[in-house]
């Protein structure tokens, strides 16, 4: 992995990978996860940071995309949303106890499913 997919993968293994601090989370995602949609400016609020996280996904993805590292035919706000699901996913599982060996085989497909070659046709063959 090169450039903007290192910081990602550092992203979400900071989540688990801080020593001497027990994990509990991430108020965000404990926030969406135990209050969500029951009060509406708490979900405003959790929006927020949702969208705090998703510019910089988007950001992410474009910055792989011009350097030639991501596929062009995925919009990085597809992405950018996958990679909110995957780490509010990841997150949860933190939480939960999950072993980091577990969650570094995760974080490890998430960033390869969004490294994945474009999708062009296939011709065919004349014969």
């Amino acid at each position: 992995m090169r450039g903007p997919f290192d910081e990602l993968t550092k992203f979400f293994r900071s989540t688990y990978e801080v020593v001497g601090i027990p994990n509990a989370g991430c108020l965000l995602t404990n926030t969406a996860a135990e209050i969500g949609a029951d009060d509406p400016e708490i979900q405003g609020k959790v929006e927020e940071g949702f969208s705090i996280l998703r510019e910089a996904f988007v950001l992410q993805m474009r910055h792989a995309q011009s350097q030639g590292l991501a596929p062009l035919d995925l919009a990085p706000e597809t992405a950018a949303e996958f990679l909110l699901s995957a780490y509010q996913g990841l997150l949860i599982r933190v939480r939960n106890g999950t072993p980091a060996k577990i969650l570094d085989e995760t974080v490890r497909i998430t960033i390869e499913a969004i490294l994945r070659e474009e999708k062009t046709p296939k011709r065919k063959r004349k014969r």
